[in-house]
């Protein structure tokens, strides 16, 4: 015979189940838009793109059918000495 763990602690509250998607990033860690990077860098939005598509800028992906770029890469690539 098994016994089955329970979601129960050791004071008898019930535990929150393990969720991949509870942690969000923090306001500070949300990824740049193409015109936020494009403001950072003080270029054309389009000088973004082409930089995204040749893999030039770090942190750079695809979500759906536009680029999101992840700040901490960028800044981490860009403030390199």
């Amino acid at each position: 015979m098994t016994v089955k763990p329970s979601l129960r602690d050791h004071e008898g509250s019930m535990m929150p189940k393990p969720c991949k998607y509870r942690e969000r990033p923090a306001a500070a860690d949300a990824l740049l838009t193409c015109t936020e990077v494009a403001a950072l860098l003080r270029v054309s939005e389009q000088t973004v793109y082409r930089m995204a598509r040749a893999h030039d800028l770090p942190g750079a992906t695809r979500v759906g059918n536009s680029w999101r770029f992840d700040p901490r890469r960028l800044d981490a690539a860009l403030f390199a000495v």
